[in-house]
């Protein structure tokens, strides 16, 4: 309802209005488009694609979670992290202050880089995108939405990850990896432990919002059918 009144409000200001991954049962959606007698604009659905997610609703810890997952999963994880600490200082990090923020969000960026080291550019690599995520970030800490994650090895960051936790849900958004610990599942881990956290935060859903690439799969209980209006 507040998106669609301050929509109306400063209607001369936009003339398109594009929502991705929507989910299609999700009836929000309505109200921003706008009853067909009165709708802002014409609307267009388009690009339908599946989004995974996991179900917490029945886990009352990572644990229990854990036991559902696939034996090569489960021993990946904890024995890739049992290596870890014992040969480095290892150590989970969330962004909790705001004097930590801008080096954070620089490092997250950073690392994102690197994870796409010879596999073109990231989205996240032009200017705009990484002005209105340092900004959500800043506007997300304040609210107490924010999840920034690193994992540190001998006190240097070596993986990243972007989400946010709003209401109910926990939502995976982006992440880093420094490309000279990709053998050692760093990635991996580091969801590994927000999942963890999304869990003893009370979340009951995590959602991993678009993509389709084979680690979701790995971790997802379902997914859900979303699309674009435009």
């Amino acid at each position: 309802r507040a998106a669609a009144q301050a929509l109306r409000e400063r209607h001369r200001d936009w003339a398109i209005l594009t929502l991705d991954k929507v989910d299609v049962t999700s009836s929000w959606v309505d109200r921003v488009r706008g009853e067909p007698a009165n709708a802002l604009l014409p609307a267009v659905e388009d690009h339908r694609e599946w989004l995974p997610y996991i179900d917490l609703s029945g886990f009352s810890s990572w644990e229990e979670y854990l036991a559902t997952r696939s034996k090569k999963l489960r021993s990946q994880v904890g024995r890739e992290l049992r290596v870890l600490e014992r040969d480095h200082s290892v150590r989970f990090r969330r962004t909790l202050d705001s004097s930590e923020l801008e080096a954070d969000v620089e490092s997250f960026f950073d690392l994102h880089e690197r994870r796409w080291t010879g596999r073109g550019r990231s989205t996240l690599a032009h200017e705009h995108a990484r002005a209105a995520l340092a900004d959500f970030a800043a506007a997300a800490l304040e609210a107490g939405w924010l999840r920034l994650w690193f994992l540190e090895v001998d006190r240097q960051p070596i993986a990243s990850w972007y989400g946010w936790r709003v209401g109910p849900r926990y939502a995976h958004y982006q992440s880093g990896l420094d490309p000279a610990w990709s053998r050692r599942s760093a990635g991996l881990i580091l969801l590994g432990r927000t999942i963890r956290d999304a869990i003893e935060d009370g979340a009951i859903e995590y959602d991993m919002l678009g993509g389709g690439e084979g680690y979701k799969r790995r971790f997802e209980t379902g997914r859900r059918e979303a699309l674009r209006h435009r």
